[in-house]
């Protein structure tokens, strides 16, 4: 489901480089993601038996678990900013991309 999930939530449709199409994540993130916002629903139903005795029904959305990947995208859409793909660029990190190296390549991120 991951890759469905990449699309639905438009992460496909940012990623990769300008003059290419968009590139799915090949790590399940989406999947992780879920798995984690789900295990720490159900330990929050056991703390909550514990203390009221009563039962609660747990349910996580993928969909709900993506979209706030997306957050800084949507924003900058909504008030019109324009987005091109980056590659393996960051838009608020410089420098930030994968450089050639006398023996190979070196990936290069930095925030401060």
């Amino acid at each position: 489901m991951d890759s469905t999930l990449q699309a639905a939530c438009g992460l496909i449709s940012v990623t990769g480089f300008p003059d290419g199409p968009g590139v799915r994540s090949p790590a399940t993130f989406i999947d992780m993601a879920t798995g984690s916002h789900l295990v720490s629903a159900i330990l929050a139903a056991l703390i909550e038996r514990g203390r009221t005795g009563r039962g609660r029904l747990v349910e996580v959305s993928m969909l709900d678990v993506c979209i706030p990947s997306m957050t800084g995208l949507i924003a900058n859409e909504l008030e019109g900013k324009a987005y091109a793909r980056v590659g393996n660029r960051h838009r608020n990190a410089c420098p930030s991309n994968v450089y050639p190296g006398a023996d190979g390549e070196i990936m290069i991120f930095c925030l401060t």
